[in-house]
């Protein structure tokens, strides 16, 4: 599912493009010798080289093709499966009102992480997307979680798998991000594996 701030019109065209992709599910622990972003090293490299064009998009454009992605952090990794388009010309944005400290990773090239503090309370992990200097990102709302569920649950306390990673700071807390991320190029400590596009079916509702 994609929010964007005004609706469905430019989707049409990238929708047209998306494959249709069966996407099974892998619940359970990730064991350390384990690699989602495995392979040969040339389909490493391609599947590499087809995230880091996806996020060099406009984030419009970007946002249905992340979607399907697995995301992971340590041994724990979900499926993208909900995310929020920001531009800079969207006044809920943080880069709207231009450069600053906080939001500076907005700016930089698309594959970079943005995560945020939220109200003081929970942290939010956002994918940089597009151009330098355009600040612009992709809001991480929801995961499938599919590997380190344990940890996940640990972090997050009793509640049921529906929530696990249902919303962005209980993304973060599931996972353990935070701000030290911030500003950070994916494939350090964050890492995004699959091929773009895979999502059967895309969702696209206005903020």
């Amino acid at each position: 599912m994609i929010q964007t701030p005004q609706g469905n019109e430019r989707y049409a065209a990238v929708q047209a493009r998306l494959p249709a992709v069966s996407l099974g599910s892998a619940p359970g622990c990730l064991p350390i010798e384990y690699d989602p972003c495995g392979g040969s090293s040339r389909e490493t490299h391609t599947m590499q080289d087809e995230i880091t064009a996806v996020l060099r998009l406009d984030a419009v454009e970007a946002a249905p093709l992340v979607l399907g992605l697995e995301l992971v952090v340590g041994g724990c990794s979900g499926r993208i499966v909900e995310v929020e388009a920001y531009r800079q010309d969207d006044p809920a944005s943080h880069s709207f009102r231009g450069l600053t400290p906080r939001n500076a990773p907005m700016f930089l090239w698309g594959g970079h992480l943005y995560v945020y503090r939220s109200y003081g309370v929970h942290w939010c992990m956002n994918l940089v997307t597009g151009k330098e200097g355009d600040g612009q990102a992709l809001l991480i709302r929801a995961l499938e979680p599919l590997r380190g569920v344990a940890a996940m649950r640990r972090r997050r306390g009793e509640v049921s798998d529906l929530r696990l990673c249902s919303g962005p700071g209980n993304v973060c807390q599931a996972l353990g991000v935070d701000g030290s991320l911030s500003g950070e190029p994916l494939g350090r400590r964050v890492r995004l594996c699959g091929h773009p596009g895979a999502a059967t079916a895309v969702l696209t509702t206005p903020r």
